[in-house]
């Protein structure tokens, strides 16, 4: 998954404003695997593409005093059921937590464990069209649970070959991101049933397996409509977006540029060494499907502030591509990040004063200044 010298030099060559704390506009550049095999820089569009994470009309869940369940340890993955109850995957305290779309606690899924049901470090959550919960965690397995009442109960385990630090569903395939040596590629498709039928997706190329999985290790989304699944990888170490079709095929692949990354060096013998990035570094904060089937990319940025202050990110950077490669994209910077979409609504994930999420309750207005907001 190195990139070649030749998209190296574009990229350090390329005019357009690099994505950085000082140039808040991302520089895409997309190369067309099919069928021109061309790179060239896409057009950009800027302005407000979401709704503010708070203010009137918003709804929370999530407290710094309050009853236990609504005491969250992190948000680490949001999904939302059909009917609209939304599903807050808290792994420090290893439950699901269960709320309807007006913020009222139906109940939880999972505890502290390595037996059925139980979460052991859950990476990874997604709801399919049937309101079926998948849950993949570090014990390589993805656990299935049907829905009961206002609950959900266990309907099987699903061994895998990596632990699913990603999970998505293509129809009636339930798509796997994982890293694992002994078992090749990033991108891992299964049956209804648990069987294994296609793996595929580079994985870094390095000696050192653990820099293999810290350069590789992202997240997916799958995108139905189109019959694509997104990937990128988390660190930005490695800068692509890639599509891929379900035979594997990459249709698509976007770099980029400006993403500031530690710097790994490999040294002999299968070590490395590690040189801190001064200004901090970017990683992926979110990558999901719109509403209307586009790509919202949010980069995060870690650096002294947001250490010192506690939190994640200290800058937010967001994209929203369409899966035609020439159509526009739109850029915004600042906000929180979006963890699902309830329907039309994003749910935001967000640090202050205590772990939360938010969303807006009842009809959310359109936003006049959103370039291409993404409840429309």
């Amino acid at each position: 998954m190195r990139l070649s010298p030749l998209l190296l030099l574009l990229l350090a060559v390329s005019p357009v404003p690099a994505w950085s704390q000082e140039h808040p506009v991302p520089a895409l550049l997309v190369r067309e695997i099919e069928p021109t095999d061309t790179l060239r820089p896409i057009d950009a569009g800027s302005g407000r593409i979401l709704p503010p994470a708070s203010g009137p009309g918003m709804l929370t869940f999530g407290a710094l005093d309050g009853a236990p369940h609504e005491i969250l340890g992190g948000v680490d993955a949001v999904s939302a059921a059909p009917d609209g109850r939304i599903l807050v995957l808290d792994d420090r305290n290893s439950v699901i937590r269960i709320v309807d779309a007006s913020g009222r606690y139906l109940g939880s899924v999972g505890r502290a464990g390595r037996g059925p049901g139980d979460l052991y470090h859950a990476r990874s959550m997604t709801v399919d069209a049937r309101g079926y919960l998948y849950v993949g965690d570090l014990l390589r397995r993805v656990q299935r649970f049907r829905p009961r009442g206002t609950g959900f109960e266990l309907d099987t385990v699903i061994t895998t070959g990596v632990a699913p630090l990603g999970l998505c569903m293509m129809d009636s395939v339930i798509v796997v991101h994982g890293v694992n040596s002994a078992m090749p590629g990033v991108v891992h498709l299964y049956d209804r049933q648990g069987r294994h039928f296609r793996s595929f997706g580079s994985v870094y190329q390095a000696k050192n397996e653990i820099i293999n999985h810290q350069a590789t290790s992202g997240t997916i989304v799958c995108l139905p409509g189109a019959g694509l699944i997104a990937f990128m990888p988390r660190s930005g170490i490695v800068r692509e977006l890639r599509l891929y079709d379900l035979e594997g095929r990459t249709r698509r692949l976007s770099i980029v540029a400006g993403m500031r990354s530690n710097h790994l060096t490999e040294t002999p013998g299968g070590g490395s060494t590690v040189t801190l990035a001064e200004d901090g570094n970017h990683a992926v904060a979110s990558l999901l499907a719109t509403p209307d089937e586009r790509i919202l990319l949010q980069i995060g940025l870690r650096d002294g502030r947001s250490r010192g202050e506690g939190v994640t990110y200290s800058q937010i950077y967001t994209a929203i591509l369409g899966i035609d490669a020439s159509a526009r994209v739109h850029y915004g910077r600042g906000g929180a990040r979006v963890a699902a979409f309830s329907g039309r609504k994003p749910v935001f994930a967000v640090e202050d004063p205590a772990p939360a999420i938010r969303w807006a309750g009842g009809k959310q207005p359109a936003s006049r200044s959103a370039a291409a907001p993404v409840s429309r």
